[in-house]
């Protein structure tokens, strides 16, 4: 006769979203979200560590102004874009001195037939040309799904603010011939 011994296996248990998070929890949970974000955001693989590592860095040092795990998302949103923002200013700034388009569009485009990989070129390309503003509202809108809400948080602007960055970035896609602007 055999005794059959029950096993006991421990399983990690999600984090209390009330409580206060430490920052390797935060990590953990949303460092692939914000690369995510982050790429399609900048239209650029390459700078994904770079603005990951920014986000993060900045998230250790203001960690005490995040109270609870689910105040981390919309918090981590707004400072990805905040940074985003920055480096497209300043890579703007450096375009113009350089005068060049390389490393324009670096996404990875698994999965896309070759035409879609032209239209979303082309797609990214356009929104380069936009304000900075803009692209990123209309990015976060149309690409990520936000809420208006969202994007207003994201972009630390006002409502109207956000839906006027989203129309404008709208109209100048349509006036491009991108089909992606209709809502």
């Amino acid at each position: 006769m055999s005794a059959t011994r029950a096993t006991l296996t421990l399983v990690p248990r999600p984090p209390d979203p009330e409580a206060r998070p430490d920052f390797a929890t935060i990590f953990r949970l949303y460092h692939s979200w914000v690369a995510a974000l982050a790429a399609r955001l900048s239209g650029r693989r390459s700078d994904v560590d770079d603005i990951l590592q920014d986000v993060f860095f900045l998230c250790a040092r203001k960690l005490d102004t995040i109270h609870s795990v689910e105040e981390a998302k919309p918090w981590l949103r707004t400072v990805t874009v905040r940074v985003v923002r920055k480096r497209m200013r300043l890579q703007r700034w450096g375009a113009w001195l350089r005068s060049s388009d390389d490393g324009l569009t670096e996404l990875p485009y698994r999965g896309l037939s070759p035409d879609e990989q032209a239209m979303l070129q082309g797609l990214y390309r356009a929104l380069g040309a936009l304000p900075v503003d803009d692209r990123l509202a209309w990015t976060l809108r149309h690409v990520e799904g936000a809420s208006l809400e969202e994007v207003a948080e994201g972009c630390a602007c006002s409502l109207a603010t956000a839906k006027r960055r989203i129309t404008r970035a709208a109209v100048a896609l349509k006036a491009g011939g991108h089909a992606a602007a209709d809502d």
